[in-house]
């Protein structure tokens, strides 16, 4: 996953400077399945969805596959949609209803200029 350019790290903090927010990333169902639609969930509420997948050659579990399944994933928002101060974030996939989780989340934060 990257946040405007910048690789996830574990323990990831990401200080918002620019008048965009840009989370990008690629996701499956348990089974390998494109997911539905995807959610950028901050501070436990939804902040924007995606239902736009493009596909991606990506590794798992030492195959590369170059996928007919789309995966890839953006997320584009104008920082005015975010509120000043640290947030939580993090990512949920659905697919048939059901929800999966990123293991993946990141601190958030937004100062006033």
């Amino acid at each position: 996953m990257q946040v405007n350019h910048s690789e996830f790290t574990q323990n990831f903090e990401y200080e918002l400077n620019l008048p965009y927010l840009l989370v990008e990333g690629w996701m499956l169902d348990p089974q390998l399945q494109q997911l539905d639609s995807l959610y950028l969930i901050m501070n436990d509420e939804p902040l924007s969805k995606t239902t736009i997948f493009e596909s991606n050659t990506f590794q798992i579990s030492d195959i590369q596959t170059n996928s007919e399944v789309n995966s890839t994933w953006r997320i584009f928002i104008m920082s005015g949609y975010i509120d000043y101060g640290c947030h939580d974030v993090s990512i949920i996939g659905i697919k048939d209803m059901k929800k999966f989780g990123l293991t993946d989340k990141f601190t958030l934060c937004k100062n006033p200029e």
